[in-house]
């Protein structure tokens, strides 16, 4: 019989039986499609070796008027900017407490390193950051000027942890003290029935909103650019600016503080001493809680919020000083810029600062109730105006469908704007109107703030039960790994999934949690020009591809250790170190892992290679395998090299990709396959032995066990791993191995290739099978 070709369709297909996807792709880890054929995905190396604190879910990249690049990271404990290879820690800060407040407010214990903090409602909780000044030593500890993260105890007390324990009990620290308490920290994973968008608008009530603390909820930012200017928001919270011109080391400022110093009118008044108001010619621009200066005007005074916008009797916050008559300098009201928003979005070309989700403008009432559904914008140009008025464009609008905002998302000619069940148009038009709003379609779902990326003029996300394809008109995108995905999700983990997209390989990257995770471990791949599907494992938290960057950056945890070893049920076998420490108590992650499994102690050895015990019974050994820190993360250049540089030495990458049945002869006959062409290259390797296993299944029938004897061990996601069945071929495969002989007999065969080596990149070809007539039976 001659050759037949092994002409397998791209992609990778779940939606059906492995035997009904002929000639097709049934399962693949870290194995990409270009021009119809697999091969490894690149490898990935640390950006740099600084690492942050917490868990990024955010990454955001741009360039300023004089060519700085930047690169800001939020995460759930700090928000960070990157310039010249250094990390700045500009995370806002809540509050700050001076004397008396704070005066004496140290209690030291001896030999103790625990440190009490008194301050009376100081709003803490668990997890954020303070940063003393001004302390003197304390039961002799020096060190106490200093950022710390607390332990909350009380409403008026908490505890932090020096370096070095105190030498005596005492209290005190002297009268001079500041403490700044940084933004509330957040958690890294969601917590079910609480915060935003846990439940419908009015659960607690007629026009009421149902939310809970910050820290209390997943940490999520939304961040854009006004000009060179950063403007973010932490999901729920106020909207902060930065500017770089201030100093790399300053933190963001709220908004509403900023807009307060920020002059937006200068006209002629008229006041007599000790009046409550003032008499203005021209009040156009003047708001409620707008601050004022100039002669006869306490320090401090500002319009009271009851003025009635357009007015020339303008009330006065504090009475006057002396009888005057001139020129008087009004700021922009920050009272009335958003006090909390779901998302803050960027409209570049018209100018605007749009907060999806927001407290309305009600004059008299700057602090209104947050309404979910509500998206407000500040005067065009203007970003410290937000008090809406007939000689600006400020405004707001109340969506109707839907009970709370979930993403925005600005295009080329429009913004996209998602509820929890509708998908609307957001147009400018222009005053006096200035945004044209409309309904696309209803009953449409998005399963996160970060779930939708915009590609080539087309708007792509996930659902909940499907993805989404925006292009004029909502239609939803065939994906055929639907079933395997959406079957195998952590639902309650949604709002942690993220779109990231790696436009070199014309590819869009969706992160999840698998059902039984709680951090993302699994990612879902759509090739928008050869309109494939593809999947695998690994643990991401932030994605960025800019053409400011050199390649695709993702955030990543920080590793530990790096091993190789062997898995059956709840014991783990280190075989080898690559680098740190194998530990009690620490987090591994591998491919076929449960996500959360912990070694909890160890049977021959510690620290190293030896036996150990996990939390969980795996089904499936794997190699090689790392440990992770979920406190502190780090970046990753992605498509750089070929294998996993994050750690302090080099790891292998696990790529593999497996067919699903191919009949042999239509099935109809038994085949005797004993020759196999491979046809594999392997261009990029940058070692001298690249090498790849093939491994080959036959099959007697669709429902039979595969080889001749037990079938193979066959993981939750359908993965066949060792010991394989008799009658099972495995390969070793090299840039010049031509051909294998192999000794199959069946009607269908299913083959793997996979790599497991460092320096190895491979593509796959057009493999082909020599076979034999053998019979029917």
């Amino acid at each position: 019989m001659p050759l037949t070709k092994l002409q397998i369709t791209a992609g990778i297909n779940r939606e059906g039986t492995n035997y009904s996807n002929d000639n097709g792709w049934y399962q693949s880890n870290n194995v990409r499609f270009r021009s119809g054929l697999p091969e490894k995905i690149g490898g990935w190396v640390k950006v740099d070796t600084n690492t942050y604190l917490g868990t990024a879910r955010s990454l955001w990249n741009w360039v300023t008027y004089t060519n700085k690049n930047y690169l800001a990271i939020g995460t759930n404990l700090k928000y960070y900017v990157k310039y010249g290879g250094n990390l700045y820690d500009i995370t806002p800060i809540r509050v700050t407490y001076i004397s008396p407040s704070t005066n004496n407010c140290f209690t030291t214990t001896n030999a103790s390193t625990t440190v009490v903090v008194t301050i009376v409602a100081h709003g803490a909780i668990t997890g954020d950051f303070v940063t003393f000044s001004g302390v003197t030593t304390v039961g002799g500890v020096t060190t106490l000027n200093a950022e710390y993260q607390i332990t909350y105890i009380t409403d008026n007390t908490f505890s932090i942890t020096v370096a070095s324990a105190a030498t005596a009990s005492a209290t005190g620290g002297g009268t001079a003290i500041t403490a700044a308490f940084q933004l509330t920290t957040g958690l890294s994973t969601y917590t079910t029935g609480t915060g935003w968008g846990a439940g419908p608008w009015s659960r607690l009530g007629w026009g009421t909103g149902y939310s809970v603390g910050l820290g209390e909820q997943l940490t999520l930012w939304s961040n854009d650019n006004f000009g060179q200017d950063l403007f973010f928001a932490q999901r729920g919270g106020p909207i902060y600016h930065w500017d770089d011109t201030t100093g790399l080391s300053t933190r963001g400022q709220l908004l509403s503080t900023l807009a307060s110093t920020k002059t937006s009118v200068v006209t002629g008044a008229t006041f007599t001493s000790g009046a409550t108001f003032m008499n203005v010619p021209f009040p156009a621009g003047i708001a409620g809680g707008s601050l004022i200066s100039g002669t006869g005007i306490a320090p401090g005074t500002f319009v009271a919020y009851a003025y009635n916008t357009g007015s020339s009797t303008v009330p006065l916050s504090v009475a006057t000083t002396l009888n005057s008559s001139g020129n008087y300098t009004f700021s922009y009201s920050g009272a009335y810029v958003p006090t909390n928003t779901n998302q803050v979005l960027c409209s570049a070309v018209q100018q605007f600062v749009i907060a999806f989700g927001s407290n309305s403008y009600l004059p008299g009432t700057p602090n209104s109730s947050f309404d979910p559904m509500l998206i407000r914008w500040s005067d065009q140009a203007i970003p410290y105006q937000w008090v809406p008025d007939v000689t600006n464009q400020s405004g707001e609008y109340r969506l109707a469908h839907g009970s709370y905002i979930i993403a925005a998302q600005v295009t080329r000619q429009e913004n996209i704007v998602w509820t929890d069940t509708s998908i609307y148009s957001m147009q400018y038009i222009g005053a006096p109107y200035v945004w044209g709003i409309q309904l696309l379609m209803d009953n449409i779902t998005i399963i996160s703030p970060n779930a939708a990326i915009t590609v080539n003029g087309a708007t792509y996300w996930m659902g909940l039960d499907k993805f989404y394809v925006y292009e004029g008109s909502v239609n939803t995108l065939y994906c055929s790994l639907k079933q395997y995905i959406f079957t195998d999700i952590n639902l309650d983990q949604g709002f942690q999934v993220f779109a990231g997209g790696n436009f070199g390989y014309n590819e869009i990257w969706w992160y999840y949690c698998s059902e039984n995770s709680n951090i993302i471990d699994r990612y879902v791949v759509y090739n928008y020009v050869e309109k494939v599907w593809f999947s695998g494992n690994m643990t991401r938290t932030a994605w960025l591809d800019s053409s400011l960057q050199p390649a695709p950056i993702a955030a990543a945890y920080s590793p530990l250790a790096g091993f190789q070893g062997s898995i059956s049920g709840s014991t783990l076998t280190v075989s080898q170190v690559y680098y740190g420490t194998v530990t009690v108590g620490s987090y591994i992650t591998g491919m076929g892992l449960i996500t959360g499994t912990t070694i909890i102690g160890y049977i021959s050895s510690s620290g190293g290679i030896g036996t150990y015990l996990l939390n969980y019974t795996q089904s499936v050994s794997s190699t090689p395998m790392e440990i992770v820190t979920t406190n502190t993360g780090l970046l990753l250049n992605h498509e750089t090299g070929v294998d996993n540089a994050s750690g302090t030495a080099i790891v292998p990458i696990d790529a593999y990709i497996q067919s699903s049945d191919i009949d042999i002869e239509d099935g109809q006959h038994f085949g005797f396959v004993w020759r196999i062409l491979p046809d594999i290259n392997f261009n990029g390797s940058d070692v001298n032995n690249p090498y790849v296993t093939m491994t080959v299944w036959p099959r007697r029938n669709s429902g039979a066990p595969y080889g001749t004897a037990d079938a193979p061990t066959v993981t939750s996601d359908n993965n066949y791993a060792p010991p394989y069945p008799p009658n099972s071929s495995v390969y070793i495969v090299q840039q010049y191995t031509g051909q294998v002989y192999t000794r199959l007999r069946g009607r269908q065969l299913s083959f793997r290739v996979e790599s497991n080596s460092i320096g190895t990149a491979w593509q796959l070809g057009a493999p082909r099978i020599d076979v034999k007539p053998d019979g029917r039976r």
